[in-house]
């Protein structure tokens, strides 16, 4: 399990960086370079999708890891497992 402060480094790391591409699509905008913004833009949409996709995984995994061990407490409890 990825511990708590690695996860918020990552998310860290990740908003400077769709900042920085945020920052790159504007300044080639005033520079006037329309195929490189939108390349960039390209980029900086396609981390926003990702980073939500593995987000998504990551709290399904988490809900099943966790649905998962209450399965098993409560097995034992009712004493089905040895």
């Amino acid at each position: 399990m990825i511990s708590e402060d690695l996860t918020n480094k990552r998310a860290q790391v990740t908003i400077d960086l769709m900042g920085s591409l945020a920052k790159a699509v504007d300044k080639f905008l005033e520079e006037g370079k329309a195929k490189e913004a939108s390349d960039v833009a390209d980029s900086l949409t396609m981390l926003i999708v990702k980073t939500f996709e593995v987000e998504a995984v990551n709290t399904m995994s988490e809900s099943v890891d966790r649905a998962s061990r209450q399965v098993s407490t409560r097995k034992h409890d009712l004493g089905e497992l040895d």
